[in-house]
């Protein structure tokens, strides 16, 4: 019957985050003499990053159908939590080791820094709610559009631990050879969003869905990076 009318929606995401620029340390190399002596051959190593796996998580809507042509208004949170994503490393004789990313040793200068082990720890904390102004209707007897116009907020967490031991630094005055390598970064952002989605029925209970946007996210980053032993 008429009048206006609340829409609630729940639906069960299974999302793989990858960000670039992530590899933070390569294997076979020389090393200075720490595992490859100098003027021999080296063997083959790797180039590793922080890990990225499929992460279960969850999309929340709750909206208003106005009961007039075809017009509602929705708002859906979207929820991922990446938990703890773990990488290792270690050099081997014929096949040293050293870090990508620029590490700041005792005497506070940043540099690359050949090592004998470690290990990487990456974190994301996933946070998005969009807002839509959408219009449903069909466009022939089995096939539904509906556009839809508004905001998206998203507001994300990264943590990125690296840990470093090294046969040749000592970073500290008590003979500590290991670092960790601590880098941060929050994010929030916000801007208009486009989108349509398009629904194939079958019948009244099935069909299929295929749904696009488009955002343009102006986004504010706040990072941070410390070096403990």
């Amino acid at each position: 019957s008429g009048g206006i009318h609340g829409i609630f929606s729940a639906d069960f995401i299974w999302w793989k985050t990858h960000i670039e620029g992530m590899e933070y340390v390569t294997t076979g190399i020389n090393d200075a003499g720490g595992n490859v002596p100098n003027y021999t051959n080296v063997s083959e190593g790797n180039i590793h990053q922080a890990d990225f796996d499929f992460k279960p998580g969850f999309k929340l809507g709750l909206g208003i159908d106005f009961a007039h042509d075809g017009w509602d208004l929705m708002a859906e949170y979207t929820w991922l939590q990446g938990g703890e994503n773990k990488n290792s490393f270690t050099s081997k004789p014929g096949k040293g080791a050293a870090t990508i990313l620029s590490v700041v040793d005792p005497r506070g200068q940043v540099e690359i820094m050949s090592v004998q082990s470690g290990s990487s720890k990456w974190e994301q904390h996933f946070n998005v709610i969009d807002l839509m102004l959408e219009r449903n209707f069909f466009i022939s007897r089995y096939l539904t559009l509906k556009p839809s116009v508004g905001l998206k907020t998203a507001w994300i967490e990264e943590e990125f631990k690296m840990h470093f031991n090294s046969s040749t630094v000592q970073f500290s005055s008590n003979g500590v050879s290991s670092a960790q390598e601590l880098r941060k970064q929050h994010m929030w952002g916000i801007g208009p969003r486009i989108g349509l989605d398009s629904v194939c029925h079958f019948c009244k209970y099935w069909g299929i869905y295929g749904n696009a946007e488009i955002t343009g996210l102006w986004g504010n980053f706040h990072t941070r990076a410390k070096t403990k032993t």
